[in-house]
């Protein structure tokens, strides 16, 4: 892989947001933002197909090995997405009357730099640029779960933005005590923060201080991934901002700032062994799932219900990651890719169904099938997909998941694990059923004429059925290529 290729991947959404602020109308931010999009995925998979076991370091500061890759390639998955679906959404949301065209680029700007900057967590090889990207990220995705400007909009982006910038003081104070620890031995410098490095000299890290690091960091960025008790946020940002940006925060952030707690997961690793940090990633993952079992069972607004269900999989793949050994690690990846290409599709495909019926509840959503029929069995497959139904891909994840745990001799982990995924799997299944399946309500808008898409919106439609097609095939079969990465991603977080 040619040395510039992580560097061009950086800069064409910077280079995009950049040229979205021309004042000269929505359409050139559209193009580029299309033309962006096909570059970032092109260069995201060229990345992902040429790392190997072996790690690159390319100056300045950029570090690839699998377990970056990995999320390379996520991030450039969904964001194109994501990207070439809102060419349309936005141009709905303005015959709605819920934006203006002026504010297009504005949004496609902010866009750009937020994908920047998640792609800079993976391609940092220093913790201290990973927690600046971390933060970067925050204050970024504030003013996209915001953009609406309505009372609920501002409140939800307010509140997002003060309790992740908590965490993110957390998460800075587990840094600085890591790199305390790394000058006893590197001496002060870059190296101190450096990943390659600290993977190199970790058993000689003073264990107390890393003991502490790591559990700062965890709460911390914990935070960000939604993470219960910190999960507050969550359901407010992702139900109130425009449902692409609440794509991305559930397929894409969320496991940004897991990839951060996986790169100090498996520094504790080498320098305490397993136990410590596995228990508590074990821990919080189960807490985590808990306690969006019952606001799954009850609620009544899709977004919101999409919300809870990415704190149930965040779980999820946290709990496999603290199971760890070889099996544990790939379903945790895995389960990472399953579920950012399951949740994308989800809330991508429910803000068009938001749009048609001009209502998120649930009940008032219910015969939704006479609007929509297509668009209405493709979420009920998809609520499939996300309850964990086979063939589809989530399913394997939480198999892997439940199997480590038996062959690590954590039996009540399993267990636990089983019963709470049952009682997600029966409120999901009752609500998506309920839409697709269920009476008509009076109180909903249900529209007997189809509307003819427009060109922006046939395309969406093509890009919503890319991770469509993904979470089917990886449930039938993952190919080599991604299986061989996974595996190399596995032995970075666990060293083996």
């Amino acid at each position: 892989m040619p040395h510039i290729v992580p560097i061009l991947l950086l800069a064409a959404p910077l280079l995009a947001a950049l040229l979205c602020l021309i004042p000269v109308g929505p359409r050139v931010a559209e193009l580029v933002s299309a033309l962006d999009a096909i570059a970032v995925v092109s260069l995201a998979i060229w990345i992902a197909t040429s790392t190997t076991a072996t790690p690159i370091r390319i100056e300045p500061g950029i570090y690839i090995d699998a377990l970056s890759a990995t999320m390379v390639l996520l991030i450039g998955v969904v964001s194109a997405v994501v990207v070439l679906y809102s060419l349309g959404y936005l141009r709905a949301e303005v015959r709605r009357g819920k934006l203006n065209l002026g504010q297009i680029r504005w949004y496609f700007c902010f866009l750009h730099l937020f994908i920047f900057s998640m792609l800079l967590v993976p391609l940092a090889g220093n913790l201290g640029i990973v927690w600046v990207a971390m933060e970067f990220t925050t204050v970024l995705s504030g003013v996209l779960v915001g953009f609406y400007r309505s009372g609920s909009a501002l409140e939800a982006a307010w509140k997002y933005v003060v309790i992740c910038s908590l965490g993110i003081g957390l998460a800075l104070f587990g840094t600085v005590l890591m790199y305390y620890s790394a000058v006893q031995i590197l001496g002060q410098g870059n190296n101190a923060l450096d990943w390659a490095t600290l993977a190199r000299v970790a058993p000689h890290l003073n264990p107390g201080l890393v003991r502490l690091s790591f559990a700062f960091v965890l709460v911390g960025f914990g935070t960000k991934a939604g993470l219960a008790p910190m999960h507050t946020w969550l359901p407010d940002a992702h139900s109130q901002s425009p449902s692409p940006v609440s794509a991305l925060l559930s397929a894409v952030l969320l496991n940004c700032a897991l990839y951060a707690v996986l790169r100090y997961h498996a520094l504790a690793i080498r320098v305490l062994g397993p136990a410590f940090s596995s228990h508590l990633l074990i821990a919080f993952g189960l807490f985590s799932i808990a306690v969006a079992v019952p606001f799954l069972l009850v609620q009544h607004d899709i977004k919101r219900l999409l919300a809870y269900s990415s704190m149930e999989h965040i779980g999820i793949i946290t709990v496999a990651s603290g199971i760890g050994g070889r099996l544990g690690f790939f379903a945790a990846l895995l389960h990472l890719v399953n579920h950012a290409m399951t949740k994308s599709f989800m809330f991508l495909a429910s803000g068009t169904l938001i749009q048609r019926l001009e209502t998120r509840n649930i009940h008032r959503l219910g015969g939704a099938s006479r609007a929509a029929p297509i668009l209405v069995a493709m979420l009920l497959l998809g609520g499939l997909a996300l309850a964990g139904s086979p063939p589809f891909s989530p399913f394997i994840g939480e198999f892997l998941t439940v199997r480590a745990a038996l062959l690590a001799g954590q039996p009540l982990v399993g267990g636990v694990l089983l019963v709470l995924l049952a009682l997600a799997f029966a409120g999901l299944l009752a609500h998506f059923g309920r839409i697709a399946l269920g009476p008509p309500s009076r109180k909903g808008k249900h529209l007997d004429a189809k509307a003819v898409p427009t060109a922006y919106e046939r395309l969406g439609i093509c890009a919503l059925s890319v991770p469509a097609a993904i979470v089917l095939v990886l449930g039938l079969h993952v190919p080599d290529g991604l299986a061989t990465l996974l595996h190399n991603a596995s032995q970075v977080i666990g060293g083996a």
